[in-house]
């Protein structure tokens, strides 16, 4: 049982206890005083089980707002997460494509310097037979 659980049950055991209370009392009233208020008692006994069923169901809203709330801040995290991996992914990505443009460039520098070695080659064994 959670925490908030065991907060609701106890507020709703506290709401019983002081509405057995009331009622109690009442009668004890009522009976000393041979029924003389018997309408007004009656009255206070409904306020005070009103009160009780109003703290019962303020237990109930506060354990959903938390719960609620904590559904909300998971979310939320969740989403930071996913959107941390999205950025994560992005930045891989640039880096990935940043490498290929530099390989792909030395692979060109590469030709071109072979080719430029080729034609000296092809100059040399030209100047050497002639």
């Amino acid at each position: 049982m959670s925490f908030l659980d065991k907060a609701k049950d106890a507020m709703g055991d506290m709401a019983e206890k002081v509405s057995e209370g009331v009622d109690k009392a009442t009668d004890f009233i009522d009976e000393k005083t041979d029924g003389k208020f018997s309408d007004q008692l009656e009255k206070v006994d409904g306020m005070a089980d009103k009160v009780a069923d109003m703290a019962d169901g303020a237990g109930d809203a506060a354990t959903d707002a938390v719960a609620d709330a904590a559904d909300g801040a998971a979310d939320a995290a969740s989403g930071a997460v996913d959107s941390a991996k999205d950025m994560a992914g992005d930045a891989a990505a640039d880096a990935a494509d940043g490498a290929a443009d530099a390989a792909s460039g030395a692979v060109d520098s590469a030709k071109d310097m072979a080719g430029d070695a080729a034609d000296a080659a092809g100059d040399a064994v030209e100047g050497a037979t002639e």
